[in-house]
């Protein structure tokens, strides 16, 4: 379940199992294509690089 904190909004970046409760919280989630097949089933995008993830976040409009 995603909370509301005000105005912002949670930006979450995983890449295993682990990172799944990071990624379920987040308002927007990335992961990357060597991830393993359930996190990339759960994130909102998948992303070739960390960079890619971080300008996305960046141009993204709230």
């Amino acid at each position: 379940m995603k909370h509301e904190y005000g105005d912002i909004r949670l930006y979450g970046i995983g890449d295993s199992m682990n990172d799944l409760p990071l990624i379920d919280a987040s308002d927007v989630s990335y992961t990357f294509p060597y991830a393993p097949k359930e996190v990339q089933e759960r994130v909102t995008k998948v992303v070739p690089t960390i960079v890619e993830a971080l300008e996305d976040s960046m141009r993204e409009e709230v």
